[in-house]
């Protein structure tokens, strides 16, 4: 499986899986290859993260992580009760 963020300013990655992409797989891109890559090219503060509601991208563990590190700035599935989410930035499951 592979990972890779598209952005007008360009490419992120790609990054690859060599196994099953759990919520906890998922995480450990995010936080070792994604968020250091944002980082290094100083784009992380104006991303808008985007995904879709794959399992894994919906852990709690994930969701958490994204609203410390895209706070307000990352797209995906929500609770429709979930107080954080805004409006716009709601994605529907699947």
């Amino acid at each position: 499986m592979v990972w890779a963020g598209m952005a007008s300013w360009g490419i992120v990655g790609p990054f690859f899986f060599n196994r099953t992409v759990t919520s906890a797989s998922y995480l450990d891109l995010l936080e070792n290859e994604i968020l250091p890559a944002l980082q290094a090219n100083g784009r992380s503060r104006e991303v808008v993260f985007m995904q879709d509601g794959a399992p894994p991208h919906y852990a709690v563990a994930v969701r958490d992580w994204l609203d410390a590190n895209f706070p307000s700035r990352w797209i995906g599935r929500r609770p429709r009760n979930d107080a954080r989410a805004h409006p716009d930035l709601c994605w529907p499951p699947r």
